[in-house]
């Protein structure tokens, strides 16, 4: 739902399960990333930034086909 209404929005999932089949429904929903709890924290703020950069380039790439430069 998240994202048919932001579709730029990144969803970075952290959960304390871990398993295939969680990897796969997070995937096939769309989410940016899945991190496991107890992850170092580091992973979790470059992930985060990756995802944000990502955003960031999805909403300058729409800007772009609407023919916004700036």
């Amino acid at each position: 739902m998240i994202k048919q209404a932001l579709p730029s929005t990144q969803v970075v999932i952290l959960t304390s399960y871990e398993g295939e089949l969680l990897q796969r429904t997070t995937q096939m929903s769309g989410a940016y990333a899945f991190l496991v709890k107890g992850c170092p924290p580091e992973t979790i703020r470059n992930v985060v930034y990756q995802a944000w950069r990502y955003k960031v380039g999805m909403e300058h790439h729409a800007r772009l086909l609407k023919g916004d430069t700036s």
